[in-house]
């Protein structure tokens, strides 16, 4: 309920899904960063949420800061 600025990187995409900032930008290594209102981050080695965090966006607790992709260009080709 309360506005937020995200300063984002050149090339980078952003949009909220849930009230929850998706933040796309471009890495050597493909992967998910969930940031956490508390401070803390969880590291996913693939592109798919786990049920926990994704139950936690669907439901909107406000627990999640923001949710970073990692693509690697080669395979948006």
């Amino acid at each position: 309920q309360e506005e937020k600025i995200l300063p984002l990187a050149a090339g980078s995409l952003c949009f909220t899904f849930c009230q929850v900032p998706v933040v796309y930008i471009l890495s050597s290594e493909e992967g998910v960063e969930i940031e956490f209102k508390d401070n803390t981050t969880k590291q996913i080695d693939n592109l798919t949420l786990d049920p926990a965090s994704s139950k936690k966006v669907f439901e909107r607790k406000g627990e999640i800061r923001n949710i970073i992709v990692k693509l690697n260009e080669v395979n948006l080709r």
